[in-house]
């Protein structure tokens, strides 16, 4: 597992698409920071009526930055079609399995070197976003270790979430060898969920709406409390979301 580990992210970090990614990333904290804006693809009116008045110190730099989280599992998708999607596109997975790898390592070592990737980047988000806030004179609001306490909170927070849309995708991947199909669903799954739930008013929708923790987390809407439930479902979709993908590989011919 650690061979392929290793071969993943020497092939990510001699590909363009992950140095395009890292600069969109940053270049978004950035502009956001600087230009004091607030937003999100899935930000509703709920959270935005539980918002008070934007004050920005560089501490609520971090917290009005996790709204626009929700537009980094689309930036995202690219890393997510070279680290996972290529291989069954092109087949090419058939070559590491057939040199002895399981179908679980498989499925784990992708998964995970996808989602340190994607966390290292989440992370970078609020930092560079943070800096922008220091650098333009703004006051510090918090000591330098709550800030960070802060970012790695909601780096945590958005990284489970995403964990679970793409291990979702990856079922639709290895049963269909489409990055297509599961690229459209890392899309439109997000939107859907909360979308359908303001029609429904199903309660449990919103633990499968993976994205919006993060936010609803900062609108006050969701309570330090309550996150571990959020994040129990996120973590246990995602685990189990790999195994149904590891059987289905299992029962393929290669």
């Amino acid at each position: 597992m650690m061979r392929i580990f290793k071969s993943d992210l020497y092939r990510l970090f001699h590909t363009t698409g992950f140095w395009v990614t890292l600069a969109v990333t940053l270049i978004a904290a950035v502009v956001s920071a600087a230009n004091e804006a607030i937003g999100g693809i899935t930000m509703g009116t709920s959270a935005l009526e539980n918002m008070a008045a934007p004050n920005w110190t560089v501490y609520n730099t971090a917290r009005y930055l996790s709204f626009s989280t929700t537009y980094l599992p689309y930036i995202f998708i690219g890393l997510f079609v070279i680290l996972i999607g290529y291989e069954f596109s092109q087949q090419t997975y058939k070559n590491t399995l057939t040199a002895g790898i399981g179908r679980w390592q498989f499925i784990i070592s992708k998964n995970l070197t996808l989602l340190l990737t994607v966390g290292v980047l989440i992370a970078l988000f609020f930092f560079s976003g943070v800096l922008t806030s220091a650098i333009a004179g703004r006051p510090m609001g918090a000591s330098v270790g709550k800030i960070i306490s802060r970012i790695l909170l909601y780096t945590g927070s958005q990284l489970v979430g995403i964990a679970a849309v793409y291990a979702l995708a990856t079922i639709l991947l290895v049963l269909f060898h489409s990055t297509v199909i599961s690229a459209v669903f890392i899309v439109v799954f997000p939107l859907f969920v909360p979308g359908f739930n303001t029609f429904v008013h199903w309660s449990w929708l919103k633990y499968i709406d993976f994205l919006s923790t993060s936010q609803n987390l900062t609108a006050g809407i969701l309570s330090n409390q309550t996150l571990s439930r959020f994040i129990l479902v996120s973590v246990l979709t995602t685990i189990i979301a790999w195994l149904a993908s590891a059987l289905i590989l299992k029962n393929q011919e290669l």
